[in-house]
């Protein structure tokens, strides 16, 4: 005969072998979900250059982002913060804002919502520059192998499915966050030690899949193992100086004659300097197309989360005549070789357009010697200005 209290050991003993059976992938930096857009080749050790170098960003500002029913609990906050804390050595800000009312979100992809919400570091001490990291909380889908997700076009943000934590809350959003962050470092590239997105060591922070069990029990680790550690100090100390920046929210880098700033899913071509970029007039054009897309298109979401899909923009202005084309000529074939396949697409067609307006003979194409195109995007657009520039829908 079985007691009370020899059923409850049967029923503990029940739940803990069926657990020990069970693993939740965080789902994360996936070849197959991620979007691979890039910034340069190799986007994630630039933006891990920018968190872990010594220079020149001396602090972190920490935006999150939470749609309602998402909200993170302040030990997951405090673990995100702390973590970047100590792996990168540097002051970290932390700013949440107030819950997104879902109905203004509905149906709209994570990386939608979070153009249309972050803000990017608050102005600051020019002589203290500031990097940006941006997390979003939301509650989709909840496939529970589909947790985390970082960018690769946005390397400096994670978005994480708040609906995929249920089972663990708040022990695996903790676990989450962190690993997440480990990815914008440029974890888990070393294969000596895992696949190439993902550590070995079941016991490390960076490995693919969280046990049920061992969180249930209060076991689960959420530290880094000796191996990621090294590939760590190894990353910092190969970091050479990075030509990415930050402007608000954007990712910036400045070439010969023209510049590419990127939000997660939107691309942003300008001839000239930096220094010219007004970041907040780009941002507030972005969220305007897609409010206009919203309200032109009833499958505008349903395009907009393809993996390819990308906001295109440009303001390839002082073209109003051909004398001023031919002598700003230079700066758009040097974007005709970028080595970001958007940005090649964005300054190709462009010059098309404008070698077509101004009567100048067929060239071959200038990127068929830099790397290979990919196929047109699925949304793509340009942007208007006061100042003299083309504007194209497509």
């Amino acid at each position: 005969m079985v007691t009370g209290c020899g059923r409850s050991k049967i029923l503990i003993v029940a739940v803990v072998t069926c657990l020990a059976c069970f693993a939740i992938s965080p789902g994360c930096a996936t070849r197959e979900a991620m979007n691979k857009a890039y910034i340069l080749p190799d986007s994630l050790r630039q933006s891990a250059a920018m968190l872990l170098a010594d220079r020149p960003f001396k602090t972190i500002y920490l935006e999150i982002d939470c749609v309602e029913g998402a909200e993170p609990s302040d030990s997951a906050i405090n673990a995100l913060a702390g973590f970047l804390r100590e792996i990168c050595d540097k002051p970290v800000s932390v700013v949440t804002g107030k819950p997104i009312p879902k109905k203004d979100v509905a149906g709209m992809p994570p990386h939608v919502i979070a153009l249309m919400h972050m803000s990017g570091p608050a102005a600051g001490d020019p002589n203290t520059p500031t990097a940006y990291v941006y997390a979003l909380l939301f509650r989709g889908p909840g496939h529970w192998n589909r947790v985390g997700l970082t960018r690769y076009d946005y390397p400096c943000s994670m978005f994480i499915d708040m609906a995929a934590t249920c089972w663990m809350a708040p022990a695996q959003a903790r676990f989450v966050l962190k690993h997440e962050a480990g990815h914008m470092l440029s974890l888990c590239g070393n294969k000596a030690h895992g696949d190439g997105l993902h550590c070995n060591d079941s016991s490390c922070l960076m490995y693919p899949a969280i046990s049920i069990s061992r969180t249930f029990l209060g076991l689960q680790r959420d530290e880094l193992c000796e191996a990621c550690r090294r590939d760590l100090e190894e990353i910092r100390r190969s970091a050479q100086p990075t030509r990415l920046a930050f402007k608000g929210p954007f990712i910036v880098r400045q070439e010969d004659g023209y510049f590419v700033a990127r939000l997660p899913g939107a691309v942003h071509v300008e001839a000239g300097k930096l220094d010219s970029f007004d970041w907040r007039q780009r941002l507030d054009w972005l969220r305007g197309k897609v409010r206009e897309i919203e309200k032109s298109n009833p499958d505008a979401y349903t395009r907009l989360a393809k993996p390819n899909a990308v906001l295109k923009s440009n303001m390839w202005y002082a073209f109003e005549t051909k004398d001023a084309y031919l002598q700003n000529r230079p700066s758009l074939l040097a974007a005709c070789k970028d080595q970001d396949p958007t940005v090649r697409d964005i300054a190709q067609d462009f010059k098309a357009e404008l070698d077509k307006r101004f009567a100048l003979p067929a060239t071959t194409n200038p990127a068929t010697t830099g790397p290979a195109s990919r196929p047109r995007h699925e949304l793509e657009t340009s942007a208007p200005s006061t100042r003299p520039v083309n504007e194209t829908v497509r």
